[in-house]
């Protein structure tokens, strides 16, 4: 399975066409239509991020109506209100009697609501790669192919699970027997 990368989903975003919306199903909606490209929207999605990180408790609520209660989304505008809302959220209890959260922890927030949003049904876990940082020697480290002793324990448990119903002729019973077999997939190495 290929991932897309932010790139490429920018790349399909740039590219969508927008949509024709005719004045009276604007008006009869009473709200404003955006779609991606427009300059309108544009200058929103730059006021609503900076108004993201201001937000507080009490103004969450309201700034989350403005963002959706106004204005009639597309499908990529729609990505951004999320993103930016749930921004909003996590801004608004670091500015909570809670207290500010730090920077570690900003890392490990994004890690568990990538988790939790888009792979909640991972069994094996997940890295996230900046490549900015590949512009830096001293983080060479980071970007070597190797995953921890616990991480290969959880792919071969999972590998043993599939295969238990899968069609020994298929490529991925093949790939799951030699990772029973103890080769690590794609030239990775398990950390000693």
């Amino acid at each position: 399975m290929r991932t897309s990368s932010f790139a490429d989903c920018q790349a399909a975003w740039d590219n969508m066409e927008p949509e024709e919306i005719e004045e009276e199903e604007e008006e009869e909606m009473g709200k404003i239509s955006l779609t991606e490209m427009s300059k309108e929207f544009i200058a929103l999605k730059k006021k609503w991020t900076a108004k993201a990180k201001i937000c507080t408790l009490e103004t969450l609520p309201d700034f989350i109506r403005e963002m959706t209660e106004n204005y009639e989304h597309d499908y990529g505008t729609s990505c951004y209100i999320a993103a930016i809302a749930a921004i909003a959220a996590a801004r608004a209890i670091s500015h909570s009697s809670q207290g500010r959260i730090a920077a570690t922890q900003v890392g490990i927030i994004t890690h568990l609501f990538i988790m939790g949003w888009r792979y909640a049904d991972n069994k094996t876990g997940l890295h996230l790669i900046d490549y900015d940082d590949l512009l830096y020697p001293q983080y060479e480290d980071k970007h070597e192919k190797t995953i921890d002793k616990v991480v290969w324990a959880s792919i071969r448990d999972c590998a043993k699970e599939l295969m238990k119903d899968a069609d020994k002729g298929t490529q991925d019973y093949q790939h799951w027997q030699s990772i029973l077999d103890g080769v690590v997939p794609f030239g990775y190495k398990v950390e000693e």
